[in-house]
């Protein structure tokens, strides 16, 4: 029910922050977490070079763990980023996955536990595939707002609910939602 990238599982170690590389380690699954200091394009922001959809996706968790009780399967994870001598941002993730109903529960804590005020971004890159995303699909969000990222994604904007059967050769489209 997600899409697997053709790069398949990637060690952290093999993480490249430059440019787009990130899509080189892009394994995809059902859901990618992106940031903490950036999501979206590669860009310079006061400064400082911020790579494509940061490296939290790709930076190890530790102290995980999972409890089961009647209802639900709680798992427990830790992810750091952070740089000597810069941010200190730490992930504390709790996933619940209902044992009665379909649905499950992602709940992110994001602390600083460094000495300075940092920027943060995060972004829940979900990858749906077959069955649940097919050219008979369409995606329903409550937004306020529909932005088209770029010149090419605003020349269908109106259709950005609708999803296209695989082509070669195709550009992406991303639109960004208020909600």
């Amino acid at each position: 029910m997600s899409y697997f990238s053709p790069c398949g599982y990637v060690a952290p170690a093999y993480y490249e922050a430059t440019g787009s590389n990130w899509l080189k380690s892009f394994t995809a699954g059902f859901l990618t977490t992106c940031g903490l200091q950036a999501v979206g394009s590669p860009r310079t922001d006061e400064g400082e070079t911020l790579q494509l959809h940061g490296s939290i996706g790709n930076t190890p968790a530790e102290n995980v763990y999972w409890v089961e009780d009647e209802d639900k399967i709680t798992l427990h994870a830790v992810v750091k980023d952070e740089v000597i001598f810069g941010r200190k941002l730490v992930l504390k993730r709790k996933l619940e996955i209902s044992k009665k109903e379909n649905s499950f529960t992602i709940c992110d804590e994001i602390e600083n536990t460094g000495d300075r005020v940092e920027p943060m971004e995060i972004l829940y890159h979900m990858n749906m595939g077959y069955p649940l995303l097919d050219e008979e699909s369409v995606v329903t969000i409550p937004a306020k707002e529909v932005v088209p990222r770029d010149g090419h994604a605003a020349e269908d904007l109106a259709n950005w609910m609708h999803m296209e059967k695989p082509q070669a050769g195709y550009q992406e489209q991303c639109y960004y939602h208020t909600l």
